[in-house]
């Protein structure tokens, strides 16, 4: 490889990088004012890859102008691609261990699950330094001003992919044992791992073929898809009760009505809300009714998290939506007296100074909606029509009294 085409390299290196710098800050300043295991997680994957970014650019530039002769080398430029080596092996390697450590915690104290994860980095970290003895991974030309590439660089690279798959792999591990996946990751979380293992594993396959720091590119790229990803999230659900929101329901909807004509005709629209809602937070203020919608949503999640062809809004207010497409009447009817039951229940064990009671109705598929805003907005006008008149029945019941 002449200068030149060192130089071109460098270039574009210092490019994807200065582009990685950039993805990686606007996934920093969106996601640092939220508070959990997973976004420290992935403000940890941020950092990590950052510093790497910062320092590979800071690497092509040095090469550039040594390779070119504007500046001696004041340190070896196989120490400095050594070093890179490093850093890139450890951005996959720390990304999977700390990914097991929220995933599997348990599984991964102790030495021996320490060692059983952490010896093929060490192993690669003992070549990568006797590299500057033998010019196993990276060794310099004669002139000073070239690094190439060694037999065992090929090593170092795999296993930076391996880590990488290890990572996109371990939300798989007990897959069956569903129950001890949500303890420990919720689904979405799963998928937000995946897809950032996933890019960088791409990403490293690069290095067979080009000599670049591709490692931190890959991390961005997922960092940056994650943010994306997180972004539609919270344009789609509910922040209070974590369902789905009204705009997620009429999506939901647009597609039963464009891909699922026979799921549609056997459907129904089951609406539900809190009884005497304002004066739980009249009485007991604004914080008690937030906890009052929050476990309305988590009843609501409980009666239906058997059901098929089922999904659940939040609607506005304390109004929740569920569509469900069954073949029997008689199936809405017991979901709606399950939930009933689940409501009973929880107020028997519940410490809070209210009590939660719910209204229920639902509206069947009918020809005549011909398009999903018909069908959702003659659900909307049946809940408004039972709630007055729950109102006007309990109005008369108290001048009665």
């Amino acid at each position: 490889m002449n200068s030149a085409t060192i130089v071109q390299v460098n270039l574009l290196n210092a490019e994807m990088m200065s582009f990685c710098i950039l993805l990686v800050l606007c996934f920093l300043l969106n996601i640092k004012a939220l508070y959990s295991d997973e976004v420290i997680y992935f403000i940890k994957v941020c950092r990590r890859t950052l510093a790497v970014s910062v320092f590979a650019l800071i690497t092509s530039f040095h090469e550039i102008l040594v390779v070119t002769g504007r500046i001696p080398s004041v340190i070896s430029l196989q120490v400095i691609e050594l070093c890179c080596d490093a850093l890139c092996l450890y951005l996959p390697y720390s990304t999977f261990m700390d990914g097991e450590r929220l995933l599997f915690p348990d599984s991964v104290k102790g030495i021996g699950g320490y060692l059983r994860r952490s010896a093929m980095f060490w192993l690669c970290v003992i070549f990568i330094i006797s590299s500057l003895f033998t010019g196993s991974v990276r060794t310099i030309t004669e002139d000073g001003r070239r690094v190439t590439t060694g037999h065992l660089m090929y090593l170092v690279v795999t296993a930076q992919l391996i880590y990488s798959m290890l990572l996109f792999l371990g939300p798989f591990k007990n897959l069956g044992k569903r129950q001890i996946n949500r303890e420990y990751y919720t689904p979405f979380e799963q998928r937000l791992v995946i897809c950032v293992a996933m890019i960088p594993s791409l990403a490293i396959v690069m290095q067979f073929f080009v000599d670049i720091c591709s490692v931190p590119t890959g991390y961005a790229i997922g960092l940056f898809f994650i943010l994306v990803t997180f972004q539609q999230r919270r344009s789609s659900l509910d922040h209070l009760t974590g369902l789905n929101n009204r705009n997620e329901l009429r999506r939901y909807m647009k597609k039963v009505y464009e891909q699922s004509p026979q799921l549609l005709k056997d459907s129904y629209i089951i609406f539900a809300d809190i009884d005497h809602f304002k004066s739980i937070n009249d009485t007991y203020g604004h914080s008690a009714g937030d906890r009052a919608l929050v476990r309305f949503s988590q009843m609501l999640t409980e009666a239906v998290s058997t059901c098929k062809n089922c999904f659940l809004c939040r609607y506005g207010g304390d109004e929740f939506v569920i569509f469900y497409s069954v073949k029997s009447e008689k199936m809405v009817k017991d979901l709606i007296e399950k939930f009933t039951t689940i409501c009973k229940r929880e107020n028997q064990m519940s410490d809070e100074k209210y009590q939660i009671e719910v209204s229920a109705d639902y509206i069947r598929y009918k020809s005549e909606f011909k398009d999903y805003h018909t069908f959702v907005d003659e659900a909307d006008r049946r809940m408004y029509e039972v709630k007055r008149h729950n109102h006007e029945r309990e109005a008369k019941a108290s001048h009665i009294i």
